[in-house]
């Protein structure tokens, strides 16, 4: 049959339909690269590209450096310039692979350095 039935619109030829199933795709287990915005924090996190953005999120809190995030900071996920969803579409969806660069982003709290005391230093009267 070469229309399909639901849309009478002529079904694609088979190399298109491989193309389509293979676009996505991601070998298992994966590893992801995160780095925060400035770029002087990098670490590895492995993945299943099955996975919602959301388990993903936690696994890259898990296996964060200390003071990466700070406690109770949301993390958002950037892909090449587009912040991941929290809805059921999978990494694989989301152009998520093997290698893949995220950069994470936090905001509602304070990063620990950036909550530090700076220290007092008096103007210099010379």
């Amino acid at each position: 049959e070469t229309a399909c039935q639901a849309c009478e619109t002529a079904r694609p030829d088979a190399p298109v339909v491989a193309l389509e199933a293979s676009k996505g795709a991601c070998e298992l287990p994966a590893r992801v690269r995160v780095r925060n915005v400035k770029g002087d924090v990098c670490f590895e996190v492995p993945c299943d590209c099955t996975w919602p953005a959301k388990r993903l999120k936690e696994a890259v809190l898990a296996a964060a450096p200390v003071g990466f995030a700070a406690p109770g900071a949301t993390c958002f996920l950037a892909i090449k310039g587009k912040f991941l969803g929290d809805g059921t579409e999978t990494l694989a969806d989301a152009g998520v692979g093997d290698g893949t660069q995220l950069i994470a982003v936090f905001r509602g709290s304070v990063s620990p350095a950036a909550s530090q005391p700076k220290a007092f230093s008096p103007p210099d009267r010379t």
